[in-house]
């Protein structure tokens, strides 16, 4: 059987953090929950659900790369403490490296409230996916460990750090989008409103394509839209 490690980056997170862990608890993984300093919440979350927690400097990241430094496992899945894993998800990230050309993927985006208007806002990630092969972090990014490493992980980006990995990953090899649905939570969609929150996402994507560095991207995004943490 693959071993799995599962990182999961955290700032002020803890009221999300607690039911992600539960619902890696009766999978058999390896977890590694990395916060930032004098963060004890988090600390004492992964304590309660037999993960492991250490912390580094902010930066999603920066607290990526740390964890997968640490990670044993021979994939990797990168997950935010805001998303949880669904019954049998990580069979089937397993079970999708059985095929030799898969170098790493995500699952499906599903939102935590129900509406047609976040309802329309997963069918569109997923539709991208689907169609580009694009799927961002909040899908739960996963990768072998060793095509990780060749592509020197994740690049120290202020946005899209994500989206870049992707981007480079799919020089290696095939990326797939499993059927198994991950729940989001769909705060920030709620914060800043559905129209504004998808436009300011597809505007950023869009720039980022274009060539604009991130380093000017991101001082737009906090402009435009309000962050939850």
């Amino acid at each position: 059987m693959r071993t799995v490690s599962v990182i999961i980056p955290t700032r002020n997170e803890s009221a999300h953090l607690g039911e992600t862990l539960k619902s890696l608890a009766k999978v058999e993984v390896e977890t590694l929950v990395v916060g930032v300093h004098g963060e004890p919440s988090a600390a004492e979350l992964a304590r309660q659900h037999d993960a492991t927690f250490f912390a580094c400097r902010a930066g999603r990241a920066a607290q990526m790369n740390a964890g997968a430094a640490r990670a044993r496992g021979e994939l990797l899945l990168f997950l935010h403490a805001d998303t949880q894993i669904p019954d049998g998800g990580i069979e089937d990230l397993r079970t999708c490296f059985d095929q030799p050309d898969v170098r790493g993927g995500s699952f499906r985006l599903g939102l935590s409230e129900a509406g047609a208007g976040l309802g329309l806002v997963a069918w569109g990630a997923n539709l991208r996916t689907r169609w580009f092969g694009l799927p961002y972090g909040d899908q739960a990014l996963f990768c072998r460990r060793d095509v990780f490493w060749e592509l020197g992980g994740f690049r120290d980006l202020p946005i899209m750090e994500d989206l870049d990995f992707v981007k480079r990953m799919k020089t290696r090899g095939k990326i797939v989008c499993l059927q198994s649905t991950v729940n989001t939570s769909s705060r920030r969609w709620q914060l800043n409103g559905l129209i504004k929150t998808t436009t300011i996402n597809a505007l950023s994507m869009t720039l980022f394509c274009l060539g604009v560095s991130p380093q000017r991207i991101r001082p737009l995004y906090d402009q435009l839209l309000n962050q939850d943490r």
